[in-house]
């Protein structure tokens, strides 16, 4: 077998870790780590919007007004067993902002009161840095989004691991990202993966190794993406 040829970003060193924590860049309301949350959540929030019956039409709207709601309240997170992991503080969010909607618009409009995101849009000072990167993200979606014909389409963990692949292509060739996709999601081994990739199991393994460097320096502290490493750390080849 021969192994395919170096890609840029295979130059890219990703073992070395980050200065600060992913929770503390999104507390210093650092924009690139702004844009990872969008990647790694934006389709989870949209799902939960979905859930909660908000029309399609104004679930975008509406997930530019719970970006920037987490974005003044991630403080208040800390990883602590009554609060649980991040995803799920992270769901009590956008709950909380989906029933305080709900109950203003009964109040104002009766029981049968329609939610009008255009009328509620909330102000921040960090709302037009929010809004670029929706907006970059919406385009981006376009191009990348599962298509509704997908048999786990609906699944939250189907739904994170998309967005955690088009995180992971900021910084990883996509031979790479399929290889770390069909070893993470579909169960295979490094031999399996090796024999569809035209490469040796060691160099599959080589790339997990230095896929699961860049989660774990990068996004350790979340539980997400411990459950990914956790996967990984014993398979038998």
């Amino acid at each position: 077998m021969t192994n395919s040829p170096t890609t840029p970003n295979d130059n890219i060193d990703h073992s070395q870790p980050t200065p600060s924590s992913f929770l503390d860049d999104l507390r210093n309301k650092k924009t690139e780590a702004w844009e990872r949350f969008s990647k790694l959540y934006g389709r989870l929030i949209l799902f939960w919007l979905k859930n909660a019956g908000i029309p399609r039409e104004e679930r975008q709207d509406m997930l530019c007004d719970i970006v920037i709601v987490v974005m003044e309240s991630v403080d208040n997170f800390h990883r602590q067993p009554h609060i649980g992991s991040f995803r799920s503080w992270l769901r009590g969010v956008v709950d909380n902002i989906i029933h305080d909607r709900q109950r203003k618009y009964r109040e104002q409009n009766g029981a049968h009161g329609v939610y009008d995101p255009d009328s509620s849009v909330i102000e921040s000072p960090h709302s037009s840095v929010l809004q670029t990167i929706l907006k970059q993200e919406q385009e981006d979606n376009k191009k990348s989004s599962p298509q509704p014909t997908s048999p786990h389409a609906l699944d939250e963990d189907d739904l994170f691991a998309k967005g955690l692949m088009q995180v992971l292509g900021t910084q990883f060739s996509q031979r790479d990202i399929s290889i770390y996709y069909q070893l993470v999601y579909e169960k295979k081994n490094s031999t399996q993966v090796g024999q569809l990739m035209g490469l040796t199991p060691a160099n599959v393994r080589k790339i997990r190794q230095r896929i699961n460097d860049y989660l774990k320096a990068n996004f350790g502290e979340l539980e997400d993406i411990k459950d990914i490493l956790n996967r990984l750390i014993d398979e038998q080849d």
